[in-house]
C-alpha cells in the first residue's frame, strides 16, 4: 500500500526518486509508467519500474495519488489527440525495403 504522507521522504531523496523514475520511463519510452522504489538508509532502491499498463486501481494508489493519476492521464490524453504522433503501418518499413 502507498504512503499517504508528503513528509515520509526527506525533500533530497524524494527529489531522487522523482529524477530516477523520470529517467527510468524516458530509457524505457513509457508514457505511462508507475515506478516503486524501497528506501534503505535514505538511498531510493527502484524495485518495480517496468509497468507500461501500470496498476492504476483508486484503491492500490489511495484516492489522493488515484486523482493525481487522472488528471496527469486525462492531460496527456487530450494533447495526444490534438497533436497525434507520426506512425506507420505494422510491417511498412519491411515492406519498403
Amino acid at each position: 500500500k502507498y504512503i499517504p504522507d508528503p513528509g515520509y521522504l526527506s525533500d533530497k531523496t524524494r527529489d531522487k526518486c522523482v529524477k530516477d523514475a523520470l529517467t527510468l520511463c524516458n530509457a524505457l519510452g513509457y508514457d505511462m509508467n508507475t515506478v516503486e522504489f524501497a528506501v534503505k538508509d535514505g538511498i531510493p532502491y527502484a524495485i518495480d519500474f517496468m509497468n507500461p499498463a501500470p496498476d492504476m486501481d483508486i484503491y492500490s494508489l489511495t484516492p489522493s495519488y488515484f486523482e493525481w493519476v487522472v488528471e496527469h492521464m486525462a492531460d496527456m490524453a487530450i494533447k495526444m489527440a490534438l497533436a497525434p504522433r507520426p506512425t506507420s503501418p505494422v510491417g511498412a518499413t519491411f515492406a519498403a525495403r
